[in-house]
């Protein structure tokens, strides 16, 4: 087994209970396998981890857990992760000096706007008749964010490579045989409303003067969902526009936005590119029946 890097430390600043402390990670990384120690309250910690076969964004590597606790996307020596211990949900990410290890505060709400269908101008969509696809589906996604997302975190790219990466483990482990690829990543200059269904309509409408540009980067990457990513969801994690009726000209709707704090520790992103496949919620909150399908409601587990 060769070697690709040395056993190293990196110090980070653990938060814990509002206490930030420091402690060290250690990462031994071989061609096959990636072993991290760290603490957590609940002692030292031991994962290992094998790359994810083919990973959503080929400039990133990616490895998963053996006990797919942790996921992380890894490029040029620097790590962005989401690690779960027992209740805890810790994120690592890259900072100017090294990595940081946090832990991710529960949100009181995690609430997904849906949006009003009277509020947005009707679209005239002819049916069309959809077509089954044959083993696994590559669904390309293009993302998209905002200039006060990217300024939120040292690395954007490697937070959407990580939601995407999260998509993948859980449609794995969920037996659901499609993949999300990502086409393009793009920095779009768009001023946050924080309100997130004007985002939303706002990406969706072509010929309005906002986030046009969008688009026509969609037609050159050949995506077939686009995200936005912003930083200011106000008190909901996102928002997307719903498919009710199976057809393939929904394309023209098929677009989310996702708050990034919520991106991969709440699973906004898969949740929200859901919405796009024709996935609902739980029937306590949205009644619907056959709307496309009969079988995609969530269900809650208590």
């Amino acid at each position: 087994m060769n070697l690709r890097s040395a056993l190293f430390a990196v110090v980070i600043g653990v938060l814990f209970a509002g206490v930030a402390s420091a402690d060290s990670v250690e990462i031994l990384r071989t061609d096959d396998r990636l072993t991290t120690h760290f603490a957590a309250e609940s002692g030292i910690h031991t994962l290992t981890m094998h790359p994810v076969a083919h990973p959503a964004d080929e400039r990133f590597r990616a490895w998963r857990s053996t006990d797919d606790e942790a996921l992380l996307v890894e490029r040029a020596g620097r790590y962005t992760g989401v690690m779960i211990d027992g209740s805890r949900t810790f994120r690592i990410r890259p900072t100017t000096t090294g990595h940081e290890l946090t832990s991710v505060a529960p949100r009181a709400s995690l609430e997904c706007l849906t949006p009003d269908a009277a509020a947005l101008p009707p679209l005239e969509i002819a049916k069309s008749a959809p077509r089954k696809a044959a083993g696994t589906a590559t669904i390309e996604v293009l993302v998209v964010y905002t200039p006060k997302a990217a300024a939120a975190v040292e690395d954007i790219e490697a937070e959407i490579a990580l939601a995407a990466e999260q998509a993948n483990a859980s449609y794995v482990d969920s037996g659901v045989f499609q993949r999300l690829h990502i086409a393009a990543t793009r920095q779009v200059e768009y001023g946050e409303t924080g309100l997130l269904a004007v985002d939303l309509a706002a990406l969706t409408w072509k010929n309005e003067g906002v986030m046009d540009e969008v688009h026509a980067w969609r037609e050159e990457a050949g995506a077939d969902l686009v995200a936005l990513i912003v930083s200011d969801g106000g008190k909901f994690c996102g928002s997307s526009n719903i498919m009710s009726t199976l057809s393939l000209d929904f394309a023209t709707q098929a677009f989310s936005v996702i708050a990034l704090d919520c991106a991969v520790s709440q699973f906004s992103f898969v949740h929200e590119l859901g919405h796009l496949m024709g996935a609902r919620h739980d029937v306590h909150s949205d009644a619907t029946a056959g709307a496309p399908f009969d079988f995609n409601h969530g269900h809650i587990l208590t």
